[in-house]
Formats: C-alpha cells, sequence, structure tokens
C-alpha cells in the first residue's frame, strides 16, 4: 500500500471522495474507493453505507464485472482512508484486498487509529 501522490491519483481521488459523500455520516468516517484499470480507467466504485454495512473497500471489489476479476493483479485500489484490518461487525478491508489479488492499494489518508493495514 502506499500513500496517494497528488499529481498523479487527483482524478481516482476525486472520484473516491465523491463516493464518500455518498454515505451515511455517523460514528464511522466517510470513505470511498475507486478500482482502476491498468490504463486509469474507473472499473469498480464503492462507498461505506454507514456501521455495520461492508466498508467502501469491499463495496468496490464486490462492483468488479467478472472479466476485470480474472486480472485483479493487474488493477489500483484507491481509497480515501488507508484499508483497516479490524474484524468487528464487518471483516478486515486488507484481507478482502489480499483474497481478491489486487495488485495495488493507494489511499488519501492514514487511519490514525491503530486499526489500519
Amino acid at each position: 500500500m502506499s500513500l496517494a501522490t497528488p499529481a498523479r491519483w487527483a482524478g481516482a481521488l476525486a472520484e473516491a471522495e465523491a463516493q464518500a459523500l455518498r454515505g451515511t455520516r455517523g460514528a464511522n468516517p466517510l470513505v470511498g474507493a475507486v478500482v482502476l484499470a491498468p490504463g486509469g480507467e474507473l472499473v469498480a466504485a464503492g462507498f461505506h453505507r454507514g456501521a455495520g454495512h461492508p466498508h467502501a473497500e469491499v463495496e468496490a471489489l464486490a462492483a468488479l464485472p467478472p472479466h476485470w476479476r480474472a486480472l485483479a493483479a493487474e488493477l489500483t485500489l484507491v481509497v480515501t482512508l488507508e484499508p483497516c484490518r479490524l474484524s468487528g461487525r464487518t471483516g478486515p478491508c486488507v484481507r478482502a484486498i489480499l483474497d481478491a489479488g489486487i495488485g495495488r492499494v493507494v489511499y488519501a489518508a492514514p487511519d490514525p487509529t491503530p486499526n489500519a493495514g
């Protein structure tokens, strides 16, 4: 995983932020995620709907079209907040990302809690 550099990831981060704003404000932070093809095209997106619902990363991975799942190692997941490794009402995002075989993860902000991956 790597912290996003603004110039390279600006468009994807803007879309991830737009996704995050679709979520419900509450105790959890608003988080959005997008999945990019090797050429930078958006292939899937997701956001955290609220407490107890799958996190943005998991929603974006679930939205991946089947033909892209077979090419997961070539994809980049761009997230507004560093993926969690917490097991609570939902599973850890880091595990879902690894299980999906995503090749690169870029995030906009480090998670200030000890639950980050």
